[in-house]
């Protein structure tokens, strides 16, 4: 899938914090009225591997 910018920038940034995040995230079950999956931009966890938060660009 293609990134804006602010999605590019917004990847480095957790990049250079040395922070484990996954693009993309989804959740299974979670999803809209058409039956697509929500997808969020990034999910970031913490040290144990559970989310942290989310970004939503």
């Amino acid at each position: 899938m293609r990134s804006s910018r602010g999605e590019i920038m917004i990847e480095e940034i957790l990049q250079e914090s040395g922070l484990n995040f996954e693009e993309e995230y989804i959740f299974p079950g979670l999803n809209s009225s058409n039956g697509r999956p929500l997808r969020f931009d990034f999910a970031v966890f913490d040290d144990d591997g559970n989310i942290d938060f989310l970004i939503e660009y």
